[in-house]
């Protein structure tokens, strides 16, 4: 008889994604490119990234992130800007975007600004903005 059946599967090292509690997940700071396309393609499960940031919205509810989903959506442009517009090729991105592959903050403002220009961001108004503009429609 054997050890084990072939109707049951043997343990895993990583726990199956339903067992899993991303309100629990923390995505670490992120610093450069590189920890950009290492948390979306393999993840990093030392620093609280058990799952590639790129499955996440395949595997849970965006609510049950909620508190990384800021986070999760800049990573998310910034490899969309590499892969997309430069087609991962390191040195395009770094023609782009000169000095600015280890300098996370500043690369995700130029890509915005990249973005703006093509037409492709969506620009919300500041909280401020909003309460005055609601005040306003119910003074009516």
């Amino acid at each position: 008889m054997p050890l084990f059946s072939s109707a049951v599967p043997l343990a895993s090292s990583q726990p199956l994604p339903t067992m899993m509690d991303p309100s629990k997940f923390q995505i670490p700071d992120t610093r450069s490119l590189d920890d950009c396309l290492r948390y979306w393609n393999i993840g990093d499960e030392y620093k609280g990234i058990p799952l590639p940031l790129r499955d996440w919205p395949a595997k849970f509810k965006p609510s049950a992130y909620r508190s990384e989903a800021v986070k999760w959506g800049k990573i998310a442009k910034v490899v969309e800007e590499f892969q997309d517009f430069c087609d991962s090729d390191h040195q395009v991105f770094e023609s782009r975007f000169p000095g600015l592959s280890s300098r996370y903050t500043k690369l995700v403002k130029a890509i915005n600004s990249e973005r703006e220009k093509r037409d492709d961001l969506v620009r919300r108004p500041k909280k401020r903005q909003r309460l005055v503009a609601s005040r306003t429609v119910t003074e009516i």
